[in-house]
């Protein structure tokens, strides 16, 4: 790896000097014509990054080497801590790099959690499992945590039970939660059910309509779709139709990479419901009652490579 990013430095380095000396915009390998400083701004960050991996590289070697031949390391080892005060001032702790990263993560987290006077408020708190990592955490005892989103891997109801104990606020419904869950009996925990919004993450088909349909959540986003067909989304909107249509406020919301995916969808929508209202980027379908269900195509800010997002609402009709 080290000697293919060798390569690679070289060549961009040889690239840079031929931009560097560029009178005009020049022509990406994409096809895209830049400024010649937004293309050496580009190569600049390229070549940062390279250099600093070849730098890790390089620092790996010599502490391997040092530890295979029993001589002392070149260099010492420290975790750094940075807190930044509401004034502005900056403290910095540093502690030696000489315990196991279990012990090094407990400390940490217990200087970060442990021993608060108040309740730590938490924006988003994750449990995102690695196969190289043991998944024990080392919580301080009687921890209290004011939590607004959370997100897991694996069994989600497994880990809400465990992390049931952590919230302060365990009955208050959660903004956000999201999951790579895929099995209805992951959903019965009460936080699940309660989560304001529920996001289901890393699908890349719609392949359970049938879970979908039986959530219970104000808003249900499917983080992406890559391979679902229109007719998976006709799917899901006859049933939205059949079983949610008189349940009031509703939102589901699939995220595309394409918008020719998103005209797609709409179109075959549109076609395949004759009461179906057909505007720009929009159908509506009126349903039993007052209630109505929108099918929109937008923008979407998230991004994350997925650029529009694909929207199916049930709504009051005002017009009634």
């Amino acid at each position: 790896m080290a000697t293919k990013a060798q390569s690679r430095l070289n060549e961009l380095e040889k690239k840079r000097e031929e931009v560097e000396i560029a009178e005009s915009a020049v022509v990406d390998r994409a096809g895209n014509r830049k400024s010649r400083e937004e293309q050496l701004k580009d190569l600049d960050m390229q070549l940062q990054n390279i250099r600093t991996y070849l730098e890790h590289s390089q620092l790996q070697v010599k502490f391997y080497q040092c530890k295979r031949d029993n001589r002392p390391s070149p260099f010492e080892m420290f975790i750094q801590q940075t807190k930044t005060s509401l004034d502005g001032t900056v403290y910095i702790e540093r502690v030696h790099y000489n315990k196991s990263l279990n012990d090094a993560e407990k400390y940490l987290i217990n200087k970060f959690l442990g021993n608060r006077q108040v309740v730590a408020k938490i924006q988003t708190l994750g449990f995102w499992p690695n196969r190289n990592r043991s998944p024990v955490i080392h919580l301080p005892k009687g921890l209290k945590l004011d939590v607004e989103e959370f997100g897991t891997f694996g069994n989600l109801s497994k880990v809400l039970e465990r992390v049931e104990n952590l919230l302060e606020h365990p009955n208050r419904p959660l903004a956000r939660l999201e999951t790579v869950s895929m099995k209805l009996e992951e959903f019965q925990h009460s936080i699940a059910q309660n989560a304001q919004v529920l996001v289901l993450s890393h699908l890349f088909a719609m392949e359970n309509t049938s879970l979908y349909l039986t959530l219970t959540n104000k808003k249900i986003v499917i983080s992406y779709d890559e391979r679902a067909s229109p007719a998976e989304y006709i799917e899901l909107v006859t049933g939205i139709m059949d079983t949610k249509g008189t349940l009031g406020t509703l939102c589901y919301e699939i995220h595309v990479a394409k918008e020719e995916k998103a005209e797609a969808v709409l179109s075959a929508i549109g076609e395949r419901f004759e009461n179906a209202q057909v505007g720009e980027r929009l159908i509506t379908i009126p349903l039993s009652g007052v209630m109505q269900l929108k099918v929109s195509y937008m923008p979407n800010p998230d991004d994350h490579g997925y650029t529009w997002r694909i929207r199916m609402e049930v709504v009051q009709n005002h017009d009634n």
